[in-house]
């Protein structure tokens, strides 16, 4: 009930707000600015990455997790490009094979269940000149602290 409850109210405003900081910022910009064309971004999260995509017709908006989607519905309102909500999985797109100009994923792929089937489902839907952009991270190596938040912060 307890976990519940943060996962539903606490973690997506949470999320939000830490994955502002600058540095994710400036990485967003870099990878997202150069891409054209439609998109699928895997783990959507709140729209954070809305206003780095400069030049795209469309983006499909993988979020499975309806409470953090809806943090990003004033961000999709407003982006100068259609933004089409798309709940499900990245182990199972619902996108036909080769089909996608560019796929990307910020800070996401550490939480998916079966990694290797939703990259089996990214190769199955990117056209063959197809690009996938991402960004990752990995656990402090010294921080127990901080450690500690990035366990807290994976959903």
């Amino acid at each position: 009930m307890i976990y519940q409850f943060y996962q539903r109210h606490i973690f997506p405003h949470l999320l939000n707000q830490v994955m502002q900081t600058a540095s994710l910022m400036d990485r967003r910009r870099e990878l997202l600015l150069p891409l054209e064309g439609e998109v699928l971004e895997i783990g959507f999260g709140t729209g954070l990455n809305i206003p780095f995509y400069g030049n795209v017709d469309s983006v499909y908006a993988l979020e499975p997790n309806p409470d953090i989607y809806q943090l990003a519905v004033e961000r999709v309102q407003h982006a100068p490009f259609f933004i089409k909500h798309v709940q499900s999985s990245a182990e199972k797109l619902p996108f036909a094979d080769a089909s996608l100009d560019h796929i990307v994923s910020t800070w996401t792929l550490c939480s998916i269940a079966d990694l290797e089937q939703a990259l089996a489902e990214i190769h199955r839907v990117l056209k063959p000149t197809g690009t996938f952009h991402l960004v990752e991270h990995v656990k402090h190596p010294n921080s127990t602290k901080i450690q500690s938040l990035q366990t807290l912060l994976t959903p």
